[in-house]
């Protein structure tokens, strides 16, 4: 059986869905249990990193709306930065 773990659940569910297709086409002398059960396992694998991936797209969104809130206070070279990390204006963006 397969496991693959990485800091980055972006490539982790690259790696789990390109081992799916590596599967699917894989040596048809294998057993349809084997397969099965390796197929499962890379299902949950995917499933797994794809709740992943949904926590840290919302960690990304609270963050940037937190440092929005906190750049008020800031002089203008320091919004300006907020807004280059941001990626865009502030003015009147849902971050």
């Amino acid at each position: 059986m397969i496991s693959y773990i990485d800091r980055n659940p972006e490539l982790c569910y690259k790696v789990v869905r390109a081992t799916i297709d590596t599967i699917e086409k894989a040596n048809k002398q294998t057993s349809a249990k084997e397969l099965e059960t390796g197929m499962d396992f890379l299902r949950k694998q995917v499933e797994f990193y794809r709740m992943r991936l949904k926590d840290v797209d919302a960690e990304v969104s609270k963050t940037k709306s937190e440092l929005k809130e906190k750049s008020l206070g800031l002089s203008d070279k320091e919004r300006d930065l907020v807004e280059e990390i941001l990626g865009g204006s502030m003015e009147g963006k849902n971050v």
